[in-house]
C-alpha cells in the first residue's frame, strides 16, 4: 500500500476560534512535517455546554482565520452531519475519504486524560493516530494502561502509519482559552492578541458574546 500525506485533524467547537489554535497547528505542521491540518467544527458538542455563537458564525470566523494559511483547511462534515457531534464518527468518514493517508487526531493533553470518557473511545486508534499536545517536560498521565504499547517516540511513524500510533508532541504553552477570548470580549477589553484581526473585526460587527461595540 502506497502511504499518501499525512494529515492533522483538530477538532473543537472554534467559539471563536483563537490565536492558540493557529499556534498549536503551526507547530504541529512545521515540526512534524505534517503538510494539511483540517479543522473541524462540531456542530453540537458532547463534553461541553452548547456554544455560544451559531453554527455559522463559528464558520465564517474560521475562514478568515484559516485565510492565508494554505495548509490549514475546514472541514465540515460534522456541521454537515448534524446532531452530538462524536469523533469516532468522524475518523470513520475521514478514513473512508483517505484510506492510505495517516491520520493524525490533535489532543490536548487534558483531551487525552479524559479519553476514556469519549463514545468508542478504544476504537479511536483503529482510525488515526493521537498526537497529545503536551507542555515541555511534563509526564503524560496515561489514561488507560492498554495505550502504553501504543506509544512511539518516533515522529516519522505519523507519516508512515495510518493509524495506532500515540505520539507525545511537547511545545511551550499557549495560555489562549475561548473562555478567556468570550470573557475579556464580555468585559470590553481588547482581544486583538487572543484572535486574528479579521475575527475580532467580526465579532465586534456582530456583536457576539455580548460585545456592546
Amino acid at each position: 500500500m502506497k502511504i499518501n500525506p499525512a494529515i492533522g485533524i483538530l477538532g473543537g467547537t472554534f467559539d471563536p476560534i483563537h490565536n492558540g489554535h493557529l499556534y498549536i497547528a503551526n507547530s504541529v505542521a512545521e515540526q512534524l512535517s505534517i503538510p494539511t491540518i483540517k479543522f473541524i467544527p462540531c456542530y453540537q458538542p458532547v463534553h461541553r455546554p452548547p456554544t455560544q455563537a451559531s453554527v455559522t458564525d463559528r464558520i465564517a470566523m474560521l475562514e478568515l482565520a484559516l485565510a492565508g494559511h494554505p495548509q490549514f483547511e475546514m472541514d465540515r462534515r460534522e456541521i454537515e452531519r448534524k446532531g452530538p457531534s462524536y469523533m469516532i464518527d468522524t475518523l470513520k468518514s475521514l478514513r473512508q475519504d483517505y484510506p492510505n493517508s495517516p491520520l493524525n487526531l490533535l489532543l490536548g493533553a487534558d483531551a487525552f486524560e479524559n479519553i476514556t470518557s469519549w463514545k468508542s473511545w478504544a476504537e479511536l486508534l483503529d482510525y488515526a493516530n493521537f498526537i497529545v499536545v503536551s507542555r515541555l517536560n511534563i509526564a503524560m498521565n496515561m489514561p488507560h494502561p492498554s495505550l502504553k504499547n501504543q506509544i512511539t517516540l518516533d515522529p516519522q511513524d505519523l507519516l508512515q502509519t495510518v493509524h495506532g500510533q500515540v505520539y507525545k508532541f511537547e511545545i511551550e504553552p499557549c495560555k489562549i482559552s475561548a473562555t478567556q477570548v468570550r470573557e475579556a470580549i464580555k468585559n470590553q477589553k481588547d482581544v486583538s492578541t487572543l484572535v486574528p484581526k479579521d475575527v475580532a473585526d467580526f465579532i465586534d460587527e456582530k456583536h457576539l458574546y455580548g460585545c456592546n461595540h
